[in-house]
Formats: C-alpha cells, structure tokens, sequence
C-alpha cells in the first residue's frame, strides 16, 4: 500500500485539529503542557516515531500501541525502561546548556523553544521542537555517553544515530521546516553538530510517513502490532486484561508451553551450577583483593555494603500462569 493510501486512510479518522491556542504555541506553562499532553497521546510525536517504524527504542511497537490506545498508562510504560528513562530526565537538566554551547558555536538566538506542531498533509504525525534557531533552522539537542561516541559519524553531517535520525526527519516533515541541526555533548566534554536536511532525504522521509501511518491503522482498528517475543511478554496482562472462559491450545501451543517449562528447569540448574563455581573462587581468594587467573586475567575482589531500604513498586500488571495436571481417565 502506498502512503497516500494509507495515509489518507489514517488522515480521515485523525483526531480534530489541535486548540489554536497549542498549534504553534510553545510549551512553557502547565496549562499548555496538560493540553499538550492530551492532543500528543492521539497522535505521533517525533520521539515516538522510532518505534512506530520498527526501530528499537525504550518501548517496543506493541507498548506504543498500548499507550495510543489507552490500554497502558504513560506512568507504567515509563517503567518498562528505567535505565532509558533516567538518561532522559538528566538529558533534559543538560539541555540549556547544550542549547548555550549551539549559539556560542553558531551565533545568533532562539525565536522559539519547545515548539509544538502538527503536520497540516498528516494529522496523525506531530512534533515538538526544542529550540527554533533565527536562521529558521530546528535545533534539537541531545547528549549521550562517551560509549556511543562511535555511534556518531562526523560532525556536521547527518550521520546521528538512525533512531534520532527519524525523529529528527520527522520533524522536518511536520514543521515544514528543510533543516535541523543536532547539538549532542557526548560524555562530559565532547560538543559536536550535526546537519539534517530535507533534500536528499525525501525518499526516506515517505518510507517514514508510509510505517507511521501503517502503525496508526493498527491503533485506529484496535488491532495490535506483531509482538516482540524477548520484551512483549508482561505486556500480555494489559492486551488482555480478563479472565474469562477457557479455550483448548493446539499441539504446537502446548508444546510451546513445554519448552517454556524446559526452558526454566534449565535456567535454575544452571544458576545453580554457576553459584558453585563462584563459592570455588570465592573461597580460594579469602580475604585477597585480586587474584591472578590461569589464563592471564586478573580478577578483583571487592566487599559491598548495601543498606537496608524500602523499595516502593509502581502498580503494574503482568500475567501469571499455573499449571494444573492433566486428568487421568480410566476404562470401564
């Protein structure tokens, strides 16, 4: 299907067009925020747009799908990554000082911050955008680890990660704005800038709007994206939530369930095994604070204290399964 097609599909059951008061408006109230909130969870936003086209993010396609349709509250999709989502709150406490070091390199100021849009061809697409530079470029700012420097290419092309990438070209497309720049500080003190343009990227930005809009058609047939077997499984409690009936499971299904049982005898022999050949180690070394292996490594040894705490858990749901013997039956 082309992407007029199924855009048109999705453009006709788009949610109204945003409050006049939010189009166009920049985020920087509570109020507008709230608003904001609401119109963005219909539609998708340049952050999401990764995960929609299949690329691997802090939540999988079925999550998003979730999310889209109220099944899964945005405070327990949060949870299903807490490592992204701390890295993303103190990418956020960085950003006016990213924001600074882009207008000390490149001179000028901002005519806009946290710009909200929504794409007048594709209602269903929409984007906020850090900061509006005065030579009409978008600015979006990053910051990542210096373990992902290699990551990113040189420093003033395009070459970003591809999940940013999409994010940042879905952004070009909903603004109607051809360029961006991306501001990243890699670790503590590797600033870079990198270019995205429209030009030489049409083709890909169609293919971007063609998956979103595919996504969208799932969302508007309530009929759930295929699911990612090694990070879907919890979410199974929130696709289906009752608890009713029974239904007979075919050979295969059964057989599945047998693997899974496998599978988990496995697991504990081997954690078993391996807390052995640990205690083996551990007690040759004693009270050594490094130790010489064979094979010409050295392994170091260290005590650590951890403190009694309360651990608060996020209300969440995930599906538990028992197993109940099959009934012998007998002749006459």
């Amino acid at each position: 299907m082309t992407t007029s097609r199924i855009a048109s599909k999705v453009t006709s059951s788009a949610p109204d067009e945003p409050p006049p008061l939010l189009h166009g408006s920049c985020i920087t109230t509570p109020e507008l925020r709230e608003s904001w909130l609401a119109d963005r969870r219909a539609r998708l936003g340049a952050s999401e747009a990764a995960v929609a086209v299949g690329l691997p993010g802090f939540e999988t396609r079925l999550a998003l799908y979730l999310r889209k349709t109220g099944q899964l509250p945005d405070d327990e999709a949060e949870t299903a990554d807490q490592e992204s989502l701390s890295r993303m709150r103190w990418g956020l406490r960085h950003e006016p000082t990213i924001a600074q070091a882009y207008l000390d390199e490149r001179g000028g100021t901002f005519v806009a911050e946290q710009l909200y849009c929504v794409s007048q061809t594709h209602p269903f697409m929409c984007a906020t955008l850090d900061r509006v530079h005065q030579s009409g470029k978008i600015v979006e700012i990053k910051s990542t680890g210096e373990r992902n420097a290699e990551r990113w290419g040189e420093p003033g092309t395009d070459e970003i990660p591809h999940v940013y990438l999409v994010q940042v070209l879905h952004q070009i497309h909903v603004s109607g704005i051809d360029e961006a720049d991306v501001a990243v500080l890699i670790g503590a003190s590797d600033f870079r800038i990198y270019h995205v343009g429209r030009a030489g990227n049409e083709r890909t930005i169609e293919c971007i709007v063609d998956l979103e809009a595919e996504f969208m058609e799932h969302v508007r047939r309530r009929d759930p994206p295929a699911v990612d077997p090694r990070n879907d499984s919890n979410l199974m409690a929130y696709l289906y939530p009752e608890e009713t009936g029974t239904v007979t499971l075919t050979e295969e299904q059964t057989a599945a369930w047998q693997d899974y049982e496998r599978y988990g005898a496995s697991i504990k022999e081997l954690e078993g095994r391996r807390a052995a050949a640990k205690l083996v180690v551990a007690q040759a070394m004693a009270n050594a604070a490094s130790g010489l292996l064979a094979d010409g490594r050295t392994l170091t040894r260290k005590v650590v204290e951890v403190k009694e705490s309360c651990v608060v858990r996020k209300a969440h749901r995930y599906p538990l399964f028992r197993i109940a013997r099959a009934q012998k039956t007998f002749g006459v």
